[in-house]
């Protein structure tokens, strides 16, 4: 397993093993595709996490702490990668869903339980997450998080 040091990345170029599919349902670790990537910049899903419109937008999608946009210079294009999600970078992607009071780079409460990426567990995420973003939260904001820190236990 690959270490990098993902806060400091832009414009490095970096070769991946990325899977064909990064949809929970057909997630293969096996069968991935050679990129090269020049990463533009990085978001930490615990520092800056997810929405809960974000999320739902793609809630069936592999995700992992640190999303990765880079341009593929081979193909001139600009993607996006859940660089977890990758053979060389892989992690866990447990997702967590916290509450972010304004200002704070970490949860300040957590909601629920821990999320694998299994159709079973995303199915009671997405539930979980339509009930409460009918709430709203004076005092912050939930986001999804991964928690590949352990940082809930």
């Amino acid at each position: 397993m690959a270490t990098f040091d993902f806060q400091d990345a832009s414009g490095k170029e970096v070769e991946i093993s990325y899977p064909v599919s990064t949809h929970v349902r057909f997630y293969q670790p096996d069968q991935v595709r050679r990129r090269e990537i020049v990463i533009h910049d990085v978001r930490d899903l615990v520092t800056d996490p997810l929405s809960l419109a974000e999320f739902m937008r793609r809630p069936w999608i592999m995700r992992s702490r640190y999303l990765v946009r880079a341009h593929e210079p081979h193909r001139d294009k600009w993607r996006q990668f859940y660089i977890g999600s990758s053979t060389e970078y892989r992690s866990p992607g447990i997702l967590r869903v916290g509450m972010y009071e304004h200002g704070s780079t970490r949860p300040d409460r957590i909601y629920g339980r821990a999320f694998a990426p299994t159709i079973a567990d995303r199915r009671v995420l997405i539930a979980a997450v339509r009930e409460w973003s009918k709430h709203d939260f004076t005092f912050g904001s939930l986001r999804v998080f991964v928690d590949d820190l352990g940082l809930c236990g």
